[in-house]
């Protein structure tokens, strides 16, 4: 992406695709990809054109985020499904569908994924499964969607309740993913449909 913050200044503050697409040089598939995917927030009202509306406060924080992980804005090339749409939409994946979230390929992937660990899992350990950093892991289990042990100034999650999580509709519903957390769904997608 290329952008100018004197120029997003200018713009109105509710931006359409086309605003942002022209805004960061980029084309309206890969805005789309963007916006889909939830690393540039946006409110989509269900019409089959125009339906974008993004704040501008909202792709300035997503520009921000784009300088300080660009890996998180990587687009895989699979995600184009070699350049084609299919009924008019992009082939994005961006989470499980419902019936692989408990598949047992994806808990033997998970499994694999902890190997090594004792049966209590730092947050840092869950940070590096994840890709989300230790202040949010710390936030889930404060928030109890993460079951943990908290043994002052630590935070332990028991490996059954950590992998309870993983293979949780919450986990998988998380709008804004990290990039760890979009690679092993695509890995989990390729493995469960592909043969991959």
């Amino acid at each position: 992406m290329k952008y100018s913050y004197e120029e997003i200044a200018k713009l109105p503050d509710e931006l359409s695709l086309e605003d942002f697409r022209v805004a960061c040089h980029i084309s309206k598939r890969t805005a789309r990809y963007y916006l889909q995917s939830g690393l540039v927030i946006c409110q989509n009202n269900g019409k089959k054109t125009h339906c974008y509306t993004i704040q501008k406060r909202d792709l300035i924080a997503a520009l921000k985020e784009f300088e300080a992980h660009p890996c998180k804005f990587y687009i895989p090339k699979e995600f184009y499904d070699g350049g084609t749409y299919h009924k008019g939409k992009m082939q994005i994946r961006t989470y499980l569908p419902d019936d692989d979230i408990q598949s047992p390929v994806t808990k033997a992937y998970y499994e694999k994924k902890m190997e090594g660990l004792s049966d209590l899992v730092s947050s840092a350990q869950a940070a590096d499964i994840t890709g989300y950093d230790q202040k949010t892991i710390r936030t889930w289990c404060a928030e109890r969607r993460i079951k943990c042990l908290s043994i002052h100034p630590r935070v332990w999650i028991p490996k059954e309740f950590f992998m309870d999580f993983l293979l949780s509709e919450e986990y998988n519903n998380i709008p804004r993913k990290s990039q760890t957390h979009l690679d092993d769904i695509h890995k989990l997608y390729r493995k469960l449909h592909k043969g991959g």
